[in-house]
């Protein structure tokens, strides 16, 4: 898999049931010596999974259905000929689930009540994803799109295109028009708009489209808002146009796509929007640090470094942008009864670790997740996060 969905990882994330057993290998797609070497040491790695299940108290044949499904993949030498730098395996009751990893990770395993998402966070950004609107006189579509795809959002009310301002007018116009001056559209040769109304037809229509395009951005605002990816603007050159100039979205794309998308199959809408897009892939990442510094430069109470602060804002669906480090962990519990969160220096019982926990949360809620050198975090912070207020 070379890239990873924000769909993708949170089902994942909530898979997870106790005990969830996560496991990091490298692994090779080269040379038969070292490929021979990968399944001998997932072997090994189950055997100590299944040492520590049972050292929880876990029965040895639940332990073992838990981890059979990777267990049957050591004697799949297809598996193993298709792999890439490294491999990352979830193991839960009746869950399991694969990801290759670009790059090779250290061996490791986990077990604990979540899954260990951290080292798939940095594969989550490589898909530089962005959101295609198509504008058109009939209404408008949202895509969201990666290097890879592009996919309708079906989850939004946006207005019916021109006609159902166009309906509003008429109506309108007739029911405050003098009796004498109503224009009755059974009328022989009467045409709505022509006559009696003091409006040219052409400037009522733009008048009509404006309004349109307006109504349309006011329902995109609160859901692009806070999201940092570009924007790409599709639609025939008079509506694009108006749309790309009025529009208070951020991160629009400096350039409209001007064609006809409804004319396009989505494979070809992918190609043309993605040399658009391809340009600012890391911009996002920049612009969000950025963005984290000015505010807590400036005292911002937006801009937190605190890992409990971080933890429970994350968890109510505050937070905007969360930036972690590359590696680092931090162990405790969010006991949101007492509203209080318990750091430990070391996993203790039912622990679980905070960052992944927060990742989780800011991603279900709409946020950004960013990994980042720990260098390049404010005051050597161990996490940071942009709030949405």
């Amino acid at each position: 898999m070379a890239t990873l969905t924000k769909g993708e990882l949170l089902e994942i994330a909530y898979a997870a049931t106790e005990p969830a057993v996560s496991i990091f290998m490298p692994t090779h797609h080269a040379g038969a010596a070292e490929i021979r070497q990968d399944p001998i040491r997932l072997n090994n790695l189950l055997n100590e999974a299944e040492t520590r299940l049972t050292g929880r108290g876990l029965r040895r044949p639940d332990a073992e259905a838990l981890l059979e499904p990777a267990a049957e993949l050591i004697d799949s030498p297809d598996f193993w000929q298709h792999r890439s730098e490294g491999l990352a395996l979830y193991l839960a009751r009746g869950f399991m689930r694969f990801i290759d990893l670009p790059y090779q990770p250290e061996e490791r395993l986990s077990i604990g009540p979540n899954f260990r998402l951290r080292p798939l966070l940095g594969l989550f950004e490589r898909s530089e994803r962005y959101t295609v609107v198509s504008v058109s006189f009939a209404g408008a579509r949202v895509f969201t799109a990666d290097r890879e795809r592009l996919a309708e959002r079906t989850d939004l009310s946006l207005p019916q295109g021109i006609r159902e301002i166009m309906a509003e007018t008429d109506y309108q116009r007739m029911t405050n028009a003098a009796p004498t001056l109503r224009l009755r559209s059974a009328s022989p040769g009467s045409v709505s708009g022509k006559h009696g109304f003091g409006e040219a037809p052409e400037e009522l229509r733009k008048a009509e489209l404006i309004e349109y395009l307006h109504r349309l951005d006011a329902a995109l605002l609160p859901v692009l808002s806070n999201r940092h990816e570009p924007v790409i603007i599709v639609g025939d050159p008079q509506v694009s146009g108006h749309f790309h100039s009025l529009s208070k979205l951020p991160n629009l794309h400096s350039e409209a796509l001007e064609v006809n998308a409804e004319a396009l199959p989505l494979a070809e809408l992918h190609r043309r929007t993605m040399l658009l897009a391809e340009p600012t892939f890391g911009r996002a990442k920049q612009s969000a640090l950025e963005h984290l510094r000015t505010l807590h430069g400036s005292a911002d109470a937006r801009a937190i470094v605190e890992v409990a602060d971080i933890v429970k804002a994350a968890r109510y669906a505050r937070v905007d942008t969360l930036f972690l480090p590359e590696s680092g962990e931090v162990w405790g519990v969010f006991d949101e009864g007492r509203d209080q969160v318990l750091i430990h220096n070391a996993p203790e019982a039912g622990d679980v670790e905070l960052m992944d926990q927060a990742a989780t949360h800011t991603l279900s809620n709409g946020g950004s997740v960013f990994t980042l050198r720990r260098e390049d975090l404010p005051l050597g912070a161990r996490a940071a996060a942009v709030l949405r207020y």
